[in-house]
């Protein structure tokens, strides 16, 4: 399975029989971040639900905050920006520890994780 297995937590637990011991990657981020499990307690205030997608909601919060201090830095110039993004080192955020390569892609990777009563732990052999 893929990381939307992962995060939709409907398949999880209505479809549960049918995924128990899947193994799914998911993208790394750190589900015990204190500023994510604030996220998530929001997220659950506002909607009565759990967050969908931890991985998805964890990157996307950092992208928003991310080019929002680029442009509190270098202002709306598009390769000040783009020179900003590629000179981030060690970020910290709700997604990890981010740094960018060469070609601006993120240093980043999937964790693998096995679908257990309901819910995804760390797979281990």
């Amino acid at each position: 399975g893929n990381d939307v297995v992962a995060g939709y937590q409907d398949l999880l637990t209505k479809y549960s029989k049918l995924v128990e011991g899947m193994v799914v990657a998911e993208f790394s981020y750190d589900k015990m971040n204190p500023d994510f499990i604030k996220l998530a307690e929001k997220y659950k205030t506002m909607t009565g639900k759990e967050l969908p997608y931890g991985t998805y909601a964890s990157t996307c919060y950092d992208a928003v905050y991310i080019i929002k201090e680029a442009l509190a830095k270098v202002g709306n110039d598009a390769d000040a920006v783009k020179a900003y993004l590629y000179a981030i080192k060690d970020r910290k955020g709700l997604g990890g520890t981010l740094n960018f390569d060469a070609n601006g892609d993120p240093k980043a990777g999937h964790i693998l994780e096995i679908v257990k009563g309901g819910k995804t732990t760390p797979y281990t052999k």
